[in-house]
């Protein structure tokens, strides 16, 4: 437990300092680490510098945390374009056959158009050009989550003036 004492605050503010982007997950990160060193202690393991120890466990704990907040950020991702496509899937469409690919272009035109610049360019990126989400963020200069809300947004748009054009159409 003095170790306990010695290092909390130390490792406390490591993790404060690494975590900025998640300021609920430092606490957690802090009795994980201190809960590996109590693991360690009980398997017999000899600590020798136990703040260059604690520090690397703190470490390795963030990158874990950082790693598990991409993961859960892509099946995000992956669960809101497949609502995404079931949305406009679900979208009134009788006799589809009927409709023209010059309509359908020049709606997809019309509708990327109506888009910002930025959006219009991450949506063609992903979409048409097939590029990864970490390709555009580096591209762009955002961060891979920049990417991913952006493009959430531009998807939400995107049906809602789909729903609009073929009301307009009466498709």
């Amino acid at each position: 437990m003095q170790i306990w004492h010695l290092y909390r605050e130390y490792i406390k503010s490591f993790c404060s300092f690494q975590l900025k982007d998640c300021p609920d997950c430092v606490e957690d990160c802090v009795q994980d680490v201190f809960m590996a060193l109590l693991e360690a202690r009980r398997a017999g393991k000899e600590i020798k510098n136990p703040k260059a120890w604690l520090t690397r466990v703190a470490n390795n704990k963030i990158i874990d945390e950082y790693k598990n907040k991409a993961r859960e950020a892509e099946h995000i991702n992956r669960i809101v374009q497949y609502e995404t496509a079931l949305k406009i899937s679900a979208v009134e469409m009788p006799q589809l056959n009927d409709v023209s690919d010059e309509l359908i272009d020049e709606m997809t035109d019309n509708i990327l158009n109506r888009l910002k610049a930025d959006e219009r360019s991450l949506v063609e990126d992903y979409y048409m050009e097939d590029m990864r989400v970490r390709d555009i963020a580096a591209m762009h200069g955002l961060s891979e989550t920049n990417v991913r809300q952006k493009l959430f947004r531009a998807r939400k748009k995107i049906v809602h003036m789909v729903k609009k054009e073929i009301e307009k159409q009466k498709i």
